[in-house]
């Protein structure tokens, strides 16, 4: 039984970065509920990935590229907001934060403004219940991770992801049991 945590990294391309633009054109939205692509019919959604984003803590992604198991586990790690118009395009703010850090095994690194980064990182997988998207409270803002599972493939997202060949998104593994 293999378990590896992976740090997502959402790749930012100039198409991204036109979306953000679109949205910023519009006005900043006060809370994710409130995303809608709507306004932004004049870009070519067939050029983006399946995942990108614009913020690193949340992700947006074509649903039509999705297979019920993807959206099981998406729906299940946070909040969905889907578009309002024929763009078939999603916003995903994952809300589930486990408390697993292993804070005495972890290597952290002080910065210049008194602010610590992870350098290698230490899990405790028996406080991940079930869901394979989720944050951590240290880097709440900054990163998501997925926890990759031997044991529960129907709800591994690094899996399905590679399985469906989707794109948008790289992962790094931080730590493997």
């Amino acid at each position: 039984m293999s378990k590896k945590i992976y740090q997502i990294h959402p790749e930012i391309s100039d198409l991204a970065h036109a979306f953000d633009e679109k949205v910023q054109s519009y006005g900043l939205h006060k809370r994710l509920g409130e995303f809608d692509p709507v306004k932004s019919n004049d870009l070519n959604w067939d050029q983006f990935p399946d995942f990108f984003s614009i913020a690193p803590n949340f992700l947006i992604f074509k649903d039509i590229s999705l297979d019920i198991r993807m959206w099981d586990i998406l729906g299940d790690s946070g909040e969905v907001v889907f578009s309002h118009n024929d763009q078939k395009v999603c916003a995903l703010n994952p809300l589930v934060s486990y408390n697993c850090l292993n804070k005495q095994r972890t290597k952290f690194q002080k910065k210049e403004l008194g602010n610590s980064i992870i350098t290698e990182y230490c899990f405790h997988t028996d406080r991940i219940h079930g869901l394979s998207l989720f944050h951590i409270p240290e880097t709440y803002m900054k990163s998501i991770y997925c926890i990759s599972d031997d044991e529960y493939p129907d709800s591994d997202f690094y899996r399905i992801y590679k399985e469906l060949k989707l794109t948008g998104l790289s992962f790094k593994k931080v730590w493997f049991e």
